[in-house]
């Protein structure tokens, strides 16, 4: 009977782990920076804010920032 339930739902599949720097970064974006902003905070370039984010949302599985922030919110990653 537990077998029943348990293989009817379906699995989570995690995404690749985020950096922290990723994560410090997606913590800004749900703050409404924009990446002219967070590379001004972070002291780093434009370009490599914009870097992070499309490899945070190849790693989120995600086309958009509110796609992103929406799937990092389901993970518990802006927590």
């Amino acid at each position: 009977m537990l077998q029943k339930f348990q293989s009817s739902q379906p699995a989570i599949e995690l995404p690749e782990a985020l950096t922290e720097r990723q994560i410090k970064i997606l913590k800004f974006v749900s703050q409404g920076f924009s990446s002219k902003e967070i590379a001004e905070k972070l002291d780093i370039s434009y370009y490599t804010v914009t870097t992070h984010i499309k490899n945070i949302y190849t790693k989120l599985q995600v086309n958009s920032r509110t796609e992103a922030l929406h799937e990092a919110s389901r993970l518990g990653l802006l927590e």
